[in-house]
């Protein structure tokens, strides 16, 4: 008995030998998927924060293009105010120089008086230095 004691427990010592020595890879594998995890919520933790500063980012931006877009309208409704304006002083130099005209021509009989006073009350000048009539109702 001595004997096969002696052979069963060199092939239990063997076994333990090779689990130790198991265990001893598996001690080591799991040191490296640890410092593999470690990393990987670092990365997680740093991709997080880059996140959390890029919708920061992105909601500057879209309210500074909200506002841009606000500011481009209220622009081209000046810009179409502008032109209006534009529009009415070629009109009223073209009025006022048909007038001008109408008061030279001698054929053309005029009420002096009401002619004279709508004059001296329609008369304004405008900001360019352009004297336009402009009638007061």
């Amino acid at each position: 008995m001595t004997v096969d004691f002696e052979k069963e427990k060199k092939k239990l010592e063997g076994k333990l030998a090779k689990a130790n020595k198991r265990v001893g890879n598996l001690s080591v594998e799991n040191g490296n998927l640890m410092k593999a995890l470690l990393c990987k919520e670092k990365l997680v933790q740093d991709l997080n924060k880059e996140k959390v500063e890029l919708e920061a980012e992105l909601s500057m931006l879209m309210s500074r293009l909200d506002s841009a877009e606000k500011e481009s309208t209220f622009l081209k409704s000046e810009l179409e105010n502008a032109k209006q304006i534009k529009k009415l002083e070629a009109e009223c130099h073209q009025l006022w120089n048909l007038i001008r005209k109408r008061l030279q021509d001698p054929t053309v009989p005029l009420n002096t008086k009401r002619s004279s006073s709508r004059m001296g009350n329609c008369l304004e000048k405008s900001g360019k230095g352009s004297v336009f009539p402009i009638e007061k109702i």
